[in-house]
């Protein structure tokens, strides 16, 4: 169980902060808390708590959990609430928006080379090779130090896609997001993910993940070399943020000791340069920019905070079609691309050449299949190439009364 530090008896002395192994000791106003998301007791580092011995009034305790009613500090304002119909809301649908979801989702499946100054880099080409788009992975709130080995990208958690489609939604609602930011809060984004209903976690629990994620997502940098389009003009960006995560406000309650105990976080964010060339209505009209935007189902979200561990493979194939199918209702899709999709090239490749893991992958495809029919993404067969013979048994019974 982590610490507290009740401010009745802390003299503010600053010899616990440094000689925390896990950071979790913070200041906010002048007044020390503990993050209850990263203390862990000094467990795996010390065999006693470091803060307890290095603190000379024995100001830290064990965290209690709260009972009745505390004074709970006041908040500013947060943007207004998506899905106003309880069904969708517009979201950004760039090029730069749909890239920067597959890096979230699919990581390590992607292909990440070192670039010339030694970080990983993601990219791709686009506009038939004319033009290129790369990311790479660097912490939100440094300057400097991009990922250089795998263990950053394989440290992404899938459900920071959600928390990108929930910003790209926010940023449609301003008139200038790359100058506007927006602010929401753990309230919003609990009632976003359906993660309300999750009594199995506690507050702090949620609270960490919310950080963690939002984090994430505002870790992506952006290069995008444009080439000219029509009457609009090419254009780059050079490592820019996807997201700016400008300020993070940590909401708290008191006890009667002068603990104070997270409760709530506020996150203030401004989308990058990025938006300024596709996102740019005024500049759309003018014909001098993008103004891409498609619909994003709430649906969309509670699923994969649903599934993301059972059906990874089919929540990785959900957000990629979040996209390909906002051009049309009716695409032919070739089974090695989803394939390559949902699982990645390093493991198709696998499939191909041994025989176990080739049935093990069909089995694991056609039940993502079946996830993505019961959702509402329903795959029809093409009777040529994916002849009946050879299609799932729950593909042949679905139209059974």
């Amino acid at each position: 169980m982590p610490y507290t530090i009740p401010n009745n008896s802390c003299v503010g002395c600053d010899n616990c902060r440094p000689q925390c192994p896990t950071g979790a000791i913070k200041i906010e106003n002048n007044e020390y808390w503990v993050d209850p998301g990263l203390c862990n007791n000094c467990e795996g580092y010390y065999s006693e708590p470091q803060c307890v011995i290095a603190c000379p009034t024995n100001s830290p305790i064990r965290w209690q959990a709260k009972k009745g009613r505390c004074k709970v500090e006041p908040r500013d304002a947060t943007s207004l609430d998506l899905f106003s119909n309880g069904k969708n809301n517009p979201f950004a649908s760039a090029i730069a928006i749909w890239e920067a979801c597959n890096v979230l989702a699919q990581r390590t499946s992607l292909h990440w080379e070192t670039d010339e100054e030694g970080y990983l880099c993601y990219s791709r080409q686009v506009n038939q090779g004319r033009g290129a788009i790369a990311f790479h992975i660097q912490d939100p709130f440094k300057v400097s130090d991009k990922a250089t080995d795998l263990g950053a990208i394989e440290g992404l958690d899938i459900r920071a896609a959600c928390i990108h489609l929930i910003f790209a939604a926010y940023a449609t609602a301003l008139k200038q997001p790359w100058e506007q930011e927006f602010a929401i809060d753990e309230r919003q984004i609990e009632k976003y993910l359906g993660m309300e209903k999750r009594k199995d976690l506690s507050k702090a629990a949620k609270l960490a993940l919310m950080k963690n994620i939002v984090q994430q997502a505002c870790s992506l940098i952006i290069s995008i070399d444009w080439p000219q389009q029509g009457r609009i003009n090419g254009f780059s960006v050079t490592g820019s943020r996807l997201w700016h995560l400008l300020d993070i406000q940590h909401h708290f309650q008191e006890d009667n000791l002068g603990c104070k105990y997270l409760i709530g976080l506020t996150f203030k964010v401004k989308a990058g340069i990025w938006a300024q060339y596709f996102l740019n209505k005024q500049a759309c009209k003018e014909r001098t920019a993008f103004y891409q935007y498609g619909s994003l189902p709430k649906t969309l979200l509670t699923t994969v905070m649903s599934i993301w561990q059972q059906h990874e493979g089919a929540v990785r194939l959900m957000l990629w079609l979040l996209f390909k199918t906002k051009m049309g209702k009716e695409q032919r899709i070739t089974i090695p691309t989803l394939l390559r999709i949902a699982y990645g090239e390093e493991k198709v490749a696998l499939a191909s050449r041994q025989r176990e893991e080739r049935k093990r992958l069909l089995r694991t495809f056609e039940s993502d299949l079946e996830i993505l029919n019961h959702y509402g993404m329903k795959p029809l067969f093409d009777p040529v190439t994916y002849p009946p013979e050879i299609q799932p048994l729950w593909a042949k019974l679905v139209d059974l009364p």
